[in-house]
């Protein structure tokens, strides 16, 4: 069964719960935001709507900051890489990375966070969404448990699991090597990434919400799971399975 993924409607949810996190940190959306591996600009264009910010779109890749520029008409749109930002240092009372460093070998990620913190205005917020080692269904093709093996057995296994995504039979057959660009995140490599910074890790509040309304988790499966362990009066037990596995949501203050 194929399975179509509305992009949209996917950035908006994912906008709602950026602002989410940043006002539960008592900041305000305004002024000056960088959308830092903006993608096809689907928060972009969400975010444009739902707040006054400026928004400047960051991506290394060409081809993404043309789809963006057609999906977020309005904002400015710089090619870059994350790890050397083009701007003067505290320039943005906002960034929004938002699941970038999975994309970015580890080796770098300190490197991105450090370049955010420069151009980031005294007292601004860093939003940094990391795809977690622990979920269920690997994001990009809804494999279910492949970022809990071993990293050594990705490239061996992945073109046999993608033949069973749904998001492979939608579409064209992938690059076998495409499972390179994976480096997924526990929290414990989050807070070491992040150490030395001022940061809140937001995940918690972020997998409470998923639990108090599983018709807003995009998996099937995992709505599934969360709404069969109400019906048993294990919301308690929900809630812990979902920190365990949900995206890595953390919100880092410039100081």
């Amino acid at each position: 069964m194929s399975v179509a993924i509305d992009w949209k409607m996917r950035g908006e949810r994912r906008a709602v719960e950026v602002i989410t996190a940043l006002e539960q940190n008592d900041h305000v959306l305004d002024e000056l935001l960088l959308d830092l591996g903006c993608g096809q600009g689907h928060i972009t264009q969400a975010l444009l709507a739902k707040t006054s910010c400026k928004i400047i779109c960051a991506d290394i890749s060409l081809n993404l900051l043309e789809v963006s520029r057609t999906n977020a008409p309005g904002c400015e749109f710089i090619q870059c890489d994350g790890g050397f930002l083009p701007f003067r240092d505290s320039v943005f009372k906002t960034i929004v990375s938002n699941d970038v460093l999975e994309h970015t070998p580890y080796e770098n990620g300190v490197r991105l966070v450090t370049e955010a913190r420069r151009v980031t205005t005294y007292n601004g917020k860093v939003y940094l969404s990391a795809m977690n080692r622990w979920e269920i269904l690997e994001p990009h093709w809804l494999i279910p448990f492949f970022t809990w093996t071993p990293r050594f057995m990705w490239d061996r296994f992945f073109p046999l699991a993608v033949r069973f995504s749904p998001i492979a039979k939608k579409g064209p057959r992938p690059n076998i090597r495409y499972s390179q660009h994976y480096f997924p995140y526990t929290r414990k490599m989050m807070e070491d990434l992040l150490e030395g910074s001022r940061f809140v890790d937001m995940t918690s509040l972020y997998a409470r919400e998923k639990v108090s309304d599983p018709d807003y988790i995009g998996s099937k499966r995992t709505r599934a799971v969360v709404k069969f362990l109400q019906s048993l009066k294990l919301t308690p037990l929900a809630l812990v399975l979902a920190k365990k596995v949900s995206v890595l949501v953390f919100v880092c203050v410039k100081n």
